[in-house]
């Protein structure tokens, strides 16, 4: 591509090339995101981390949804890291929604949490399960949810891939 102008007052500046982002790509991932996505499969079939998933859907109104995405973890499967009067849990949360049969990444969910627990809060969460909500809002139609849940400090990983149908 060439671009001229033939005013002398005037000079065009560009960037020496352009690399085109393909539609499954618009959202942002990081490095370490683009590995455990990569890696998918292989964490889907040998999860060392107990995890449960819901997803129920709520109609807003016709053809939209609101769709809390739930988990729970034993907390005898992650790793606790003390420091100073506070216990510490460090997951990573990976989602992502996909409209079924599609590669194009329509929504991301997650992030990286460092939780600095007290005494108390620690002992509650010792005697039940940590717990993990999201809320997304989607249109009518057929979804698959890839979700990543890593501890950071044990290394544990689980991988599960949910369907989610919304009439």
């Amino acid at each position: 591509m060439k671009i001229e102008v033939q005013r002398s007052d005037l000079s065009v500046v560009t960037r020496p090339g352009y690399y085109a982002i393909p539609p499954s790509q618009i959202i942002p991932f990081s490095p370490d995101d683009r590995k455990l996505l990569a890696n998918f499969s292989n964490m889907a079939a040998h999860p060392t981390l107990p995890l449960s998933v819901q997803m129920n859907s709520f109609r807003v109104r016709d053809g939209y949804y609101i769709v809390p995405l739930s988990f729970e973890i034993p907390p005898a499967a992650v790793q606790f890291e003390r420091k100073g009067e506070t216990q510490r849990l460090h997951l990573e949360v990976l989602g992502v929604v996909r409209a079924e049969g599609e590669d194009k990444i329509l929504s991301r969910l997650g992030g990286n949490f460092d939780v600095a627990l007290t005494a108390a809060q620690y002992e509650a969460i010792i005697k039940d399960k940590i717990f993990y909500r999201q809320d997304m809002s989607l249109d009518a139609g057929t979804y698959t949810i890839d979700l990543i849940v890593r501890d950071r400090l044990s290394g544990n990983v689980v991988a599960k891939r949910e369907k989610l149908v919304l009439p």
